[in-house]
C-alpha cells in the first residue's frame, strides 16, 4: 500500500519529512548546472530556438530554487511547513518538467552525442529525485512523470530497434523509479516514527505520561531565550499535601492511580499553553507563559489548588488530598532554567513552612 494511501503522518512526522527536503543545496546546483550544460551544447551545435528556451527557463527554475532553499534556511517556521512543502513540490516539478523538455527536445536531431548526454541527465536526475525527494513519494512520483514520459516518447518516434529498446528501458526505469520512492517514501517515515516515539519516551514520565524534568528543562530553555515582548513565564511547583499517608493506607498501587488521576486533572485544569509536568514522587510543575500580570499567575495556582482539594475517586476508595504551590516568575533577561526551578523550589519550601493548600510567590527575580 502505498504510504499516502495510509493514515496521514503526525503533523511532528510530516513536518520532519518536508525539513528533510531543504537539508541540501549541492543536488540543485548540480542538476542545474547539468541541464544548462546540455542545454547549451545543443543549442550550440543546432541553433535551436526551443532549446534557448528550456536553457532560460532551466535556469530561472534553478535560481528559483536555490532562493526558496536560503530563504528557508533563514525564515522558516515550524508552523509553516506545508506552505514550503507547497513551494518546494511546484518549483520541483517545474524542474522536472523543464528536464523532460530538454531531453525529448534533444532527440529532435541526429546527433547521438546529444542524445547520449540527455540519457545521462535525465537518468541521473531520477536518481537523485529518489534520494532526495522520495521522503514524499507523491511529490517524487509527480516529478519522476513529468521527467520522463516526454523523454520516453520522443526516443519512441525513432523507430530503430536501438532507439525502442532505449525507449522501453526508460519506461522500465520510470516505473523502477516510482516502485522505489514508495519503498524509501515507507522507510524514512518510519525511522522519523521511530525516532519521535524513543525522544517521546525519553521525555515523557513513565507512570503519568506527563513530560518529565528533561523536558522540562527543554522548554523553559526554549521560552527563556525568547524576547519578554509576548508576556513573562512563570513555573508553578506543586507538591501534594496528605499523599505519603494515602499511599501508605492505600499500598503503592492505589498511590500510583492516585499520581495518574492527579496528572490528568491537571491537564484538564491548565490551559492548552500551559506546560504540566511531573518531576519524580509527588512533585509537580506547571509552567505558564505570556504572562502580563501577577494577578493571572495567582489566579491559575488558585484554580489548581481548588481542583486537588476535590476528592479523587480511585479504585473504589475516595481519596481527599491538596497541593501547595511555590511560583516563581522570570524577570527580563533571565535564561537559567534551574535559577528559575531554585527560586519555584525555594517558595514552595516557605509555603509549606506557612501551612498546607498555601501559594506563594517568590518574591525575587532571576
Amino acid at each position: 500500500m502505498l504510504p499516502d494511501a495510509q493514515a496521514a503522518p503526525s503533523p511532528a512526522t510530516h513536518r520532519r519529512l518536508v525539513e528533510l527536503l531543504f537539508t541540501n543545496l549541492v543536488p540543485i546546483l548540480i542538476t542545474g548546472v547539468a541541464q544548462a550544460l546540455v542545454a547549451g551544447l545543443i543549442l550550440y551545435r543546432h541553433q535551436s530556438i526551443g532549446m534557448a528556451v528550456l536553457l532560460a527557463a532551466g535556469l530561472l527554475a534553478t535560481a528559483a530554487r536555490i532562493a526558496m532553499t536560503l530563504a528557508y534556511r533563514r525564515w522558516y517556521e515550524p508552523a509553516d511547513f506545508r506552505k514550503w512543502e507547497r513551494v518546494y513540490a511546484a518549483l520541483t516539478c517545474l524542474f522536472a518538467a523543464i528536464l523532460g523538455g530538454t531531453v525529448a527536445s534533444a532527440f529532435a536531431y541526429p546527433d547521438a552525442v546529444g542524445h547520449m548526454l540527455a540519457i545521462a541527465l535525465l537518468y541521473s536526475h531520477v536518481g537523485g529525485l529518489m534520494a532526495r525527494v522520495a521522503p514524499r513519494p507523491r511529490m517524487c512520483r509527480a516529478a519522476i512523470l513529468l521527467a520522463t514520459l516526454p523523454a520516453a516518447a520522443a526516443i519512441a518516434t525513432h523507430w530503430e530497434a536501438s532507439y525502442l529498446g532505449l525507449s522501453a528501458l526508460t519506461l522500465i526505469m520510470l516505473f523502477g523509479g516510482l516502485d522505489t520512492a514508495r519503498h524509501i517514501g515507507q522507510a524514512v517515515r518510519k525511522d522519523i516514527e521511530a525516532q519521535q516515539r524513543l525522544e517521546q519516551l525519553a521525555h515523557s514520565d513513565r507512570l503519568t505520561g506527563l513530560p518529565n524534568r528533561i523536558a522540562l528543562e527543554e522548554k523553559l530553555e526554549s521560552l527563556l531565550a525568547r524576547p519578554c515582548r509576548d508576556g513573562r513565564t512563570a513555573i508553578h511547583f506543586l507538591d501534594l499535601d496528605r499523599f505519603k499517608a494515602a499511599n501508605d493506607e492505600h499500598g503503592h498501587a492505589m498511590g500510583d492511580a492516585l499520581l495518574k488521576a492527579v496528572a490528568d486533572r491537571l491537564r484538564r485544569t491548565v490551559r492548552d499553553t500551559d506546560f504540566p509536568a511531573r518531576l519524580g514522587g509527588d512533585e509537580f510543575v506547571v509552567v505558564q507563559d505570556g504572562i502580563q500580570h501577577l494577578s493571572e499567575v495567582e489566579f491559575l495556582a488558585r484554580r489548581i489548588t481548588r481542583t486537588l482539594e476535590e476528592p479523587f475517586y480511585v479504585q473504589g476508595a475516595t481519596i481527599r488530598i491538596g497541593a501547595t504551590i511555590g511560583i516563581a516568575i522570570a524577570a527580563d533577561g533571565a535564561h537559567d532554567p534551574h535559577a528559575l526551578i531554585g527560586r519555584a523550589d525555594a517558595a514552595l519550601y516557605q509555603a509549606k513552612r506557612d501551612r498546607r493548600g498555601s501559594v506563594v510567590v517568590s518574591g525575587t527575580a532571576s
